[in-house]
């Protein structure tokens, strides 16, 4: 049985891909241990709040990725593949396993990290400009785990919401933290 020159070119084009992300997963396993179980537990964490209401949107993802971008300063090509796998563990984590990676990322990180973190995820849910019901109460959940009280977390939401008004269009640039 011969191929057609098209399946061929398909053929080449999926090695290709296969090729870039086997390149992209290696950088990324050269990152330093430490940053990248960081980095980790953050993108899932965001990923976690964006799939409260079963659905990830496109906006909710680019949203992540940019935050990713933003926060690690890694190429878009690994703050995508990044944001994929998160996407996909959030998917397939049950409420004990989501709890555990806050409480890890609890350990590891400061105050002004979680509060960092707590921000991005009101940009998350803001991304398809409203926030259901079901990603506030995920994010007040992140929030407890996080050891924030109702009245802190009202102040991250309100600083958001002054800054550019999350649920009409949230501008990236205001609930992101700055490079280290």
């Amino acid at each position: 049985m011969t191929k057609a020159a098209g399946e061929d070119l398909d053929q080449d084009s999926v090695s290709t891909e296969a090729d870039a992300l086997r390149r992209i997963a290696h950088e990324l396993e050269m990152l330093d241990p430490r940053v990248a179980s960081y980095l980790s537990g953050f993108a899932l964490i965001l990923a976690r709040v964006a799939n409260a209401d079963l659905d990830i949107c496109d906006e909710e993802t680019r949203r992540i990725e940019s935050i990713i971008v933003e926060c690690a300063c890694l190429p878009e090509t690994q703050a995508v593949l990044v944001v994929e796998i998160a996407k996909h563990r959030s998917r397939l984590a049950d409420v004990a396993g989501t709890y555990d990676v806050t409480r890890r990322f609890r350990l590891n990180a400061n105050r002004a990290q979680c509060r960092e973190l707590l921000q991005c995820l009101y940009s998350v849910a803001g991304a398809d400009g409203r926030v259901s019901a079901h990603e506030a109460a995920q994010i007040e959940q992140v929030a407890g785990e996080l050891g924030f009280g109702r009245q802190e977390l009202d102040t991250i939401q309100s600083g958001c919401e002054q800054r550019r008004g999350y649920v009409r269009s949230l501008i990236l640039e205001d609930c992101v933290p700055s490079p280290a």
